[in-house]
């Protein structure tokens, strides 16, 4: 009995040497990673929603913003790490939410607020993502302004994908329309798995 369970316990430890050499010959096979940057189009109100598209959407909406997407590169200089857009592949496509705002002082970290993004990436296909964000400041770089961070699952995505998910970071909603800011900006992460 022994050298029975010797021998399983080698094969076992075998089959998952096998399997992690595998998964570090090549960790993104069969995943695809996007990073884009928004920036809301200031023409677009952020009220009314747009009905047609958030009537989709997996709650009520009382809010909306739409914009495009754009490619990003990283500069360091003077130990500094600086965001440019990268002027040889800007636009990328475009993205429009529907949002369920329901408190309106954006108490940090109190009330997650509903999220439902189409995002339309040139040369990828359609994402659809739901999921909630989180302010974490209402009044930096001044008040109105709300800082913050969201997670989504993907609902729906390219042929070929089996799902993902997306984190959107860095965000900045001005849903008061507080001068010198954009109405929202923030950065993509798209995760997708074949």
């Amino acid at each position: 009995m022994k050298k029975i369970m010797i021998a399983v316990s080698i094969v076992g430890f075998s089959i998952l040497a096998q399997a992690h050499e595998r998964h570090y010959d090549d960790p993104f096979a069969g995943r695809t990673a996007i990073q884009l940057r928004y920036v809301s189009d200031p023409t677009v109100p952020t009220s009314p929603p747009d009905s047609e598209f958030c009537a989709d959407a997996p709650f009520e909406a009382n809010g909306y913003v739409e914009g495009n997407l754009t490619a990003y590169r990283l500069r360091v200089r003077n130990d500094t790490t600086r965001l440019l857009p990268d002027k040889h592949r800007n636009r990328r496509g475009f993205a429009r939410a529907c949002l369920q705002i329901i408190d309106f002082t954006f108490t940090p970290f109190a009330s997650p607020v509903p999220i439902y993004w189409q995002l339309d990436i040139d040369d990828v296909g359609t994402i659809t993502a739901a999921g909630q964000c989180l302010p974490s400041n209402n009044d930096v770089p001044q008040a109105g302004v709300i800082l913050g961070g969201c997670v989504m699952g993907i609902i729906e995505g390219p042929e070929g994908y089996a799902g993902g998910n997306v984190v959107e970071s860095g965000v900045l909603f001005n849903p008061f329309g507080v001068a010198g800011f954009e109405t929202s900006s923030s950065y993509f992460t798209i995760h997708l798995f074949e």
